[in-house]
């Protein structure tokens, strides 16, 4: 992940993109800082980045209640460039062919909690898996219908 960061900040150096620039410093800072401190997982990199982008969605949602929508745009750009160097995550039919493909028993379950837990954790020994929660959660739901 950080080569692939330094590679990106390269780039946006040739190409003078001040927020691709920054917003990806801001990351592999954040990377680097933790990685000094332990030895982290590139699991655990692209948890930092997602982090970011949640803060950026979450300074968005405050700013469009405060009707300072026109303050967003540099955050959404920085979010969208931040999701270019993740991996993708699963969408909804790779999660339910997992299931499928693995047997998993999301029937026999008490509950629908219960239900998303073991699709949970099948899928987190799958250690190339990027999953969304509400993605398994919807999965989850329609297949118990």
């Amino acid at each position: 992940m950080e080569q692939i960061l330094k590679t990106e900040i390269n780039k946006a150096l040739k190409l003078k993109d001040e927020i691709k620039k920054n917003i990806l410093r801001l990351a592999l800072g954040e990377i680097q800082l933790k990685q000094s401190l332990a030895d982290i997982s590139s699991i655990e990199q692209q948890s930092i980045i997602r982090k970011i982008i949640k803060s950026n969605q979450e300074t968005i949602s405050k700013l469009t209640e405060s009707n300072r929508v026109g303050e967003t745009a540099i955050l959404l750009k920085e979010i969208e460039i931040l999701k270019e160097v993740l991996p993708e995550a699963w969408d909804h039919a790779k999660v339910h062919s997992f299931i499928k493909d693995n047997s998993l028993d999301v029937l026999s379950a008490k509950n629908e909690g219960q239900a998303i837990g073991v699709v949970m954790k099948a899928l987190k020994a799958q250690p190339s898996a990027i999953i969304d929660p509400a993605i398994v959660k919807a999965v989850v739901i329609e297949l118990r219908k």
